[in-house]
């Protein structure tokens, strides 16, 4: 069973975890304190970015709440999202829940409804309830916890039968907190193409600059309800945007962040597979008299391994162009200088 509380213990291990992770990834104590929180959130991502292995062509997601309600949301907002993005092949979102009794549970009406209202997979959202097993911790390519309960429960379960440093590194690779991500979709360059749908777009838009202040903690406590406005009447008759701790809100942040989480996995992928083909050209064009070889030439050669196909033409040919170049430089041959022999 899920140690959900125990005299604060949770929190205490995980924090002590996160400790350990800031101290060894940025000079925290030199910071403000959201300048630490900010450099935190920066060493946790990049981690887990550069953990990401593409080679099976997809990554299995996993996302895990204590309510049985507001992962599967964040699963059918995910799927569409990937999709409208052009990753629907790569990323595959799935559902669980640390809360007791919900294995085989049908989720509430309400979830239904907002799922309904958010126009997302029915058969996602009506898919029973699915409790976290020890064994998906391994089984998936990334955990994202809703939000930092969460994440603090799954550490500390982790930590009745792992040591420190193998927690740590779940903490660092594999459990994510999925706020975290909301930064990244508010600090997208509006130039680059857009990744939630319009009419996601639509709901975030009177949320996106308090997210992007606050990153989105404190939002995903909210459960869903549908029909809980966004807007609201003040004490003088001002219209407001809904305060945090209610459904848009908490629904406008895990939008966005499902949104960052399909970016940055996008790049962690292009990373990945550019990495891979450099190590292949590496090995293939190496020697002295390598550096005649032209692109014409290698492009069927380096073809020959399937997983190049994941990058396009213009950019396996601009990668060579690269590679071929330091290989010059590295033998100190001039541009064009033929080798000897």
């Amino acid at each position: 069973a899920m140690p959900m509380s125990d005299g604060g213990r949770p929190a205490r291990a995980a924090r002590a975890v996160a400790a350990a992770i800031c101290l060894a990834a940025s000079p925290c104590a030199a910071l403000s304190p959201s300048d630490a929180l900010r450099a935190w959130r920066e060493a946790r991502l990049g981690s887990v970015k550069s953990g990401i292995d593409a080679s099976r062509y997809h990554l299995q997601l996993l996302f895990v709440d204590d309510d049985n309600e507001r992962a599967r949301v964040a699963q059918g907002a995910m799927e569409q999202i990937a999709e409208w993005a052009d990753a629907g092949w790569w990323l595959y979102p799935h559902a669980a829940s640390i809360a007791g009794g919900v294995d085989g549970e049908a989720p509430p009406r309400r979830v239904l409804d907002v799922c309904d209202n958010l126009g997302l997979c029915p058969a996602l959202c009506k898919a029973p309830g699915a409790k976290l097993d020890r064994t998906d911790l391994d089984a998936y390519d990334l955990v994202i916890a809703v939000d930092g309960a969460v994440r603090d429960a799954i550490l500390a379960w982790l930590a009745d039968d792992l040591p420190a440093d193998a927690v740590a590194g779940y903490a660092r690779e594999r459990v994510c907190l999925l706020t975290d991500f909301v930064a990244t979709e508010c600090a997208a360059d509006p130039a680059e193409p857009q990744v939630l749908p319009p009419r996601f777009r639509d709901r975030v838009a009177p949320f996106r600059a308090r997210a992007a202040e606050a990153g989105g903690v404190g939002t995903t406590r909210a459960r869903p309800r549908r029909g809980q406005g966004a807007m609201a009447l003040d004490a003088a008759g001002a219209v407001r945007v809904a305060a945090d701790g209610t459904w848009p809100a908490a629904e406008a942040a895990m939008l966005l962040a499902c949104a960052g989480l399909t970016r940055d996995l996008k790049v962690a992928i292009d990373a990945w597979f550019e990495a891979a083909y450099v190590r292949l050209l590496g090995e293939l064009y190496h020697r002295p008299t390598d550096v005649r070889a032209t692109w014409a030439a290698a492009e069927p050669r380096v073809r020959q391994h399937t997983f190049t196909g994941a990058l396009g033409v213009r950019r396996r040919e601009e990668l060579f162009e690269e590679h071929m170049a330091a290989l010059r430089a590295r033998l100190g041959m001039e541009p064009g200088e033929e080798a000897a022999g």
